[in-house]
């Protein structure tokens, strides 16, 4: 039985085609800065001893027995499970789990949960779970606390989900916030151009279908003129002159703009 984690259920709930890519296509991209960066400090932090000064007060109190970055493995009755767990520990009926982030601590806490789950089934006695997670660049934390109901609840969810992703023929793109940093919008631009003709919208789904297209485009523009702007920077550069009359310039926004209008008068 293949494991599911949270980062492929995430990536699936993100962008189906993006699971596609790195998942059935087995396409993993070169680590990004932040990605390595936080790989880094996760290593650092191994003892009692190497865990942030902030968190330490919440940690010596619900941590008495830590087990740091331990991989469990579960099957349950249509899928299997995987997580690999920054720290826990489990004293009677009570488990604490922490996980460690860089900086931003996720908007939903899904992630906890399922190493709940986990826990769950390899300590058949806890019953309550208190987790956490920290930004060791942020210096705070976060403390989600679940019963084991709860957690039974989120079992039943997580079924669900593990059915869509396992059934899964097709994997359309769903275009968002996260295309700004994809690895493979070169791919899903050249798979989802938009139509040279214009042609008259008539219909809710084609509305819908054409902003998808036009969505991926725009962010595959902008991780083009992220590259030309780092070009720029990097060259002391304050403008790339095409002709006389048009250039680009690199102007106090984040932005990249075309045209000469704020560029350089001519004397």
């Amino acid at each position: 039985m293949e494991h599911l984690s949270y980062s492929r259920i995430k990536t699936f709930s993100q962008c189906p085609k993006l699971y596609e890519y790195r998942y059935i296509a087995n396409r993993v991209p070169a680590p990004s800065q932040l990605m390595l960066e936080g790989a880094d400090e996760h290593l650092k932090i191994a003892s009692t001893e190497q865990v942030p000064e902030f968190f330490k007060p919440a940690f010596e109190r619900n941590f008495p027995l830590p087990v740091f970055e331990e991989t469990i493995e579960a099957d349950f009755l249509t899928f299997g499970l995987k997580g690999v767990i920054d720290v826990y520990s489990v004293q009677n009926i009570s488990a604490s789990i922490a996980d460690w982030k860089l900086l931003n601590i996720p908007e939903d806490d899904t992630q906890l949960k399922i190493y709940a789950l986990l826990l769950s089934q390899k300590y058949p006695q806890v019953v309550f779970f208190q987790c956490y997670y920290v930004s060791l660049k942020g210096n705070f934390f976060k403390r989600y606390t679940y019963t084991i109901e709860d957690i039974q609840e989120f079992e039943a969810s997580l079924s669900e989900i593990a059915d869509t992703i396992q059934t899964a023929k097709d994997f359309p793109p769903r275009p968002g916030q996260h295309c700004a940093w994809c690895a493979f919008i070169k791919e899903c631009y050249q798979e989802n151009q938009i139509p040279l003709e214009i042609t008259q919208i008539t219909t809710l789904e084609q509305a819908i279908e054409l902003a998808r297209k036009v969505y991926i485009a725009e962010n595959f523009l902008d991780q083009i003129k992220a590259q030309l702007k780092t070009f720029l920077l990097e060259h002391g550069l304050d403008e790339l002159v095409f002709d006389e009359n048009n250039r680009m310039y690199l102007s106090p926004s984040i932005a990249l703009r075309f045209g000469k209008i704020n560029g350089r008068k001519k004397k």
